[in-house]
């Protein structure tokens, strides 16, 4: 089998679902693929960890910006030219800008990754300017059929150049050794307590302030549970200050940016997911693996997953009344949630492996650098 050079080009990585498929990737590829990464802005906690353990990160220490920066570009260049780069990878929007056109000046395929269904209220010139850069797209990576869906609508993609390869997961990342007491004992949780539990950027994709305002309901229907909010980001204070606001303080604990999911994931009773746009949580996927059931939003492919598999339950996004039922459903019905954590873990251990991902995308790669 060829050897292959590939450029991963990142903004920067954070823990994030984008950043933790990246780790797995370049961790499980064979001798036979070479990964160099770069960083546009710097490297985060991901890319401590990555170089920590061996990897090449190459960082260009410029400044995030929306706007165009063509140092971007020539810096992209130098790295292709030095390391003899067979192709470049970017993922999510900057990076894969900046990836397309580094691989147009240097005559190498470039592969994108687009990890989320479109939010469609907003940055309609971003759909245009990924029109425009398709004639320099070797091959589009989407992790469900929702993304495609949204892929060829509003960027219009034709279908060949698009390959559905399912987010995976790296189930050693949740084995633990905690019980739950002990779990809880450490998150200064009791025994008794009903623990609900979500993941990720405090950012509005991930709309943290609807399962907040269900939290509330809850609350007026006399169901005092405790909420696990994990993750960090630009609306922490006003999260914050929601909760106040509704006299929630002694309920909901921000625990930021964690890594140890599997010493968190046994004090949880409920995993929910009140995202607004998504792809495939990697989030929600880790949970289920972690044997929690799961109450999601119907983002991207949520429903494919939860109800095409009989693990879980979804309801509509921006939907407090309809995410406090959804608990209320599962509190009451403990065979259902049993029934729910136990296929959820059945499903994600036997689809959603990262080794089936990074043996789909080595395939992709070879078969863009036979065809450039």
């Amino acid at each position: 089998m060829k050897n292959i050079t590939v450029l991963h080009v990142f903004v920067t990585l954070p823990v994030g679902g984008a950043e933790q498929l990246l780790a797995s990737m370049v961790s499980n590829f064979d001798s036979n693929i070479k990964s160099i990464i770069c960083c546009i802005c710097d490297k985060g906690e991901i890319g401590e960890k990555l170089e920590q353990d061996g990897h090449k990160i190459i960082v260009l220490n410029k400044l995030h910006k929306n706007g165009w920066d063509s140092s971007v570009v020539d810096d992209l260049c130098n790295i292709i030219r030095k390391y003899n780069v067979d192709l470049i990878h970017g993922q999510l929007y900057h990076s894969n800008l900046y990836s397309r056109f580094a691989a147009k000046r240097e005559n190498i395929p470039a592969i994108i990754s687009i990890h989320n269904t479109y939010n469609k209220q907003k940055k309609i010139h971003r759909r245009l300017i990924n029109r425009y850069l398709l004639k320099y797209t070797s091959a589009i990576i989407v992790g469900s059929d929702d993304i495609k869906k949204d892929v060829i609508k509003y960027d219009r993609a034709p279908d060949k150049l698009i390959h559905t390869i399912p987010n995976s997961i790296n189930l050693s990342s949740i084995q633990t050794n905690f019980s739950r007491e002990s779990a809880r004992k450490n998150l200064g949780l009791s025994n008794d307590d009903l623990v609900l539990g979500t993941i990720g950027r405090l950012e509005e994709q991930k709309g943290h302030a609807f399962l907040i305002n269900a939290l509330a309901i809850l609350q007026q229907k006399n169901y005092n549970l405790k909420l696990l909010i994990v993750g960090d980001g630009r609306l922490r204070n006003e999260l914050e200050s929601q909760v106040a606001e509704l006299s929630l303080e002694s309920q909901v604990i921000f625990l930021g940016t964690r890594t140890d999911l599997g010493d968190i994931f046994p004090a949880i009773n409920i995993f929910v997911m009140p995202s607004l746009w998504e792809g495939l949580s990697l989030a929600m996927l880790t949970a289920m693996a972690a044997g929690l059931p799961v109450i999601a939003t119907d983002v991207g492919g949520v429903r494919d997953v939860l109800e095409g598999n009989s693990c879980g339950l979804v309801v509509s996004p921006r939907d407090a009344e309809g995410l406090s039922n959804a608990i209320i459903e599962l509190i009451k019905d403990q065979e259902l949630l049993s029934r729910y954590a136990d296929k959820g873990k059945e499903v994600v251990h036997n689809n959603y492996s990262d080794q089936s991902m990074v043996e789909r995308i080595h395939k992709l790669y070879i078969q863009a650098t036979d065809l450039s």
